[in-house]
């Protein structure tokens, strides 16, 4: 995570966690927020948006090998626009989380 935050330094970062698994005790770099989702709440996470949309795109494709699928796969990736991805991915509760943790930083 330090190598990310050093590499963009003079932006933001809101890191979206889904309270899982994993380390509790994380020194977050200053320009790295941690917005963590409600326990059982997939439709609070952005990805899970643009998965679903990926998963109906692909639900009349059948896929004859696994080269088929990823070229699939890779092509429909290529062709989301950033219009797309914000619509799929910016929501008013994530961006109230957003707006609210960068707020804290500037306080």
């Amino acid at each position: 995570m330090d190598g990310f935050a050093a590499a963009y330094p003079e932006s933001l970062h809101i890191l979206g966690r889904d309270n899982g698994a994993g380390p509790k005790a994380v020194r977050w770099p200053s320009n790295v927020v941690p917005v963590f989702l409600l326990p059982y709440s997939p439709e609070f996470n952005p990805i899970e948006r643009l998965r679903r949309d990926l998963k109906d795109q692909l639900a009349d494709f059948s896929a004859q090998t696994l080269d088929a699928l990823s070229e699939v796969v890779c092509s429909i990736i290529h062709h989301y626009i950033p219009a797309t991805l914000q619509s799929l991915t910016s929501f008013a509760d994530f961006v109230r989380a957003v707006d609210t943790a960068q707020k804290a930083l500037y306080v």
